[in-house]
């Protein structure tokens, strides 16, 4: 059976932003079902995290009950895993698949949305995926932080004043100098995305890592400014240290 399908695009060329996409499923002489699809032509996210692609059947005429469609993704890129891996759609008319994106280099990455039928077979409507370049926040948490402190449970607080500095022609990496007040030349390297992580690295007799957090100082007075909240491990010969870092102004 032939299958006429009309594209309409329902937002503006411009580069970088989504694209409804409207496909009209309309059999020649038959017309006892007949549905709308609506999804995102193109999403736009930056890697290392999960993007929910949602999308939309309107049925304009039959029952969607007696018609139910399957749908998937299929040629989905390196690094990109879909949850459900399938989805049927009844009388709700819509769903979403989860998208695991992992470390995928910025650029385009065309796959399909596939929705299968009795009635029409295996339709394949075109979407594409759009990696941005990660922001690199060091710049912004770059600066002195004259009100930090460290909370270990065995040893109580530890406050001191931190430089934190990015890296010259090293995006995402900064260091954090003084860290525990243990002195300006314990300065540690750490790794920043959609948190912080400071790998394993030995300064002098001690070894550190660990792995935290930072946000936007929501205290008055503070506009501009960031927190960061690190959980490390600080060992020193056979003593091993757990502690809280914050850094702050």
């Amino acid at each position: 059976m032939r299958v006429l399908l009309i594209l309409i695009l329902g937002a503006l060329v411009v580069p970088g932003c989504k694209k409804k996409q409207e496909v009209v499923l309309l059999p020649e002489g038959d017309t006892n079902f007949v549905y709308k699809l609506t999804y995102d032509t193109i999403i736009q996210t930056e890697a290392n995290l999960v993007y929910y692609f949602p999308f939309n059947t309107k049925v304009v005429s039959g029952d969607i009950s007696v018609n139910k469609l399957t749908c998937s993704l299929e040629g989905l890129p390196p690094y990109v895993s879909a949850s459900p891996k399938s989805q049927v759609v009844g009388r709700q008319q819509s769903g979403i698949f989860a998208l695991a994106i992992g470390a995928l280099p910025a650029g385009d990455y065309p796959f399909n949305l596939k929705v299968s039928s009795a009635k029409y077979g295996d339709r394949l409507s075109p979407v594409i995926l759009r990696i941005i370049p990660q922001t690199d926040y060091v710049p912004s948490l770059a600066g002195v932080y004259d009100s930090c402190y460290d909370y270990c449970p065995d040893s109580g607080f530890y406050h001191y004043t931190s430089v934190v500095s990015a890296i010259p022609d090293t995006p995402y990496v900064m260091k954090i100098s003084n860290v525990r007040g243990i002195g300006n030349d314990f300065v540690v390297r750490a790794t920043v995305g959609k948190g912080i992580r400071i790998a394993p690295q030995t300064l002098g007799s001690r070894t550190i890592w660990g792995s935290g957090t930072f946000s936007e100082d929501a205290r008055p007075g503070h506009g501009g400014d960031y927190v960061m909240s690190i959980a490390d491990t600080i060992v020193t010969g056979k003593d091993t240290l757990l502690c809280t870092m914050h850094i702050e102004h």
